[in-house]
This record gives structure tokens, sequence and C-alpha cells, in this order.
């Protein structure tokens, strides 16, 4: 009696074993896929704002969907690419001061959307200079961008830019 309950009992703890470890290895490899989504999304998002930063309109465009949408808590929403290029180029076409955004480091979180691309949570700050002038942090936010993958081409398909802190 006594070997059956022991033949039980380590059968029950092999098979809690085995157990642990699938999990484990599927824990594993689900941060794996979370960590390279991450990765891709900070590169995507970093050249992005490269060309937003340097005011390269047909770089910032490869990166929008036809479809684009961005809502923004100040300013409303921007129902289209076409009108958020227009609003690029009134910004870039201003010889009095320039912006300059910047990802807060360590706030970007990605999430898969299977069968569609990504969603992607982050901070960022926004510096201005005055022509002549020093830069100064002007603005910090929240945003929540929403990534559609076709082919292996990521493009921005809606943008919310929330939580703005005014900074003096």
């Amino acid at each position: 009696m006594r070997s059956k309950k022991l033949y039980f009992l380590s059968c029950v703890l092999t098979l809690a074993i085995i157990m642990f470890s699938a999990s484990s290895r599927a824990a594993v490899e689900g941060y794996d896929a979370q960590n390279a989504l991450s990765k891709i999304l900070i590169e995507h998002d970093g050249m992005f704002f490269d060309a937003f930063n340097r005011c390269d309109l047909t770089k910032m465009a490869a990166f929008m969907a036809e479809d684009f949408e961005f809502y923004h808590d100040l300013g409303g929403l921007t129902d289209s690419k076409a009108k958020m290029m227009n609003m690029a180029k009134e910004r870039c076409d201003r010889e009095s001061e320039s912006l300059r955004r910047e990802l807060v480091e360590g706030s970007l979180t990605a999430f898969p959307l299977k069968g569609y691309g990504a969603l992607q949570h982050g901070e960022h700050r926004f510096f201005l200079t005055p022509k002549g002038g020093s830069e100064k942090l002007i603005e910090i936010a929240r945003f929540t961008s929403v990534w559609q993958n076709k082919e292996g081409q990521w493009q921005m398909t809606r943008v919310i830019s929330y939580d703005h802190q005014a900074q003096h």
C-alpha cells in the first residue's frame, strides 16, 4: 500500500514538474515575442519621430496608413493622413521656432493585436526652440498608437495623444 502511495505521489510530482516546465517555457516564449514586438515598435517609433523632428515629410507619411486618424485631447480629431501631413507641413514651415519630440526612455509598452499588428503605449516630451533661442521642455504627454503590420510593413492607423501637461 505504501509503495502505491509513493508511486502515485512520484507520478503527480513528475506531472507537476512537466506542467511547470511547459508553462515556464510558454511564458519565456511569450516574453520573447513581447520583447521582440517592443523592439520593433521602439525602432519604428524612433524612425517616425526622427522624421518628425527633422521635418522629413516624405518619411513621416510612409509611417501613416491612408486611413490614419489622430486624436489629441487638446486639439481634437485629425481625421485623415492628408490633414495630418498639412499640419506637419505648417509646423515645419514656421521659421520662428522648431519643435522636437522625445520618447521617455523605458515608457513604451507594446501588445500584439492578433491578425492586425500591435498596440503601443508610452510617454513623450516636447521641446520648443525659438529662432535664435535655447531649447526648452514645454510639454509631457501620454500616447497610444495602433500599428498595422501588412506583409512586414508597419504603419500607424490610429494615434491618441492625451494627458498633456505643460512644463514651465
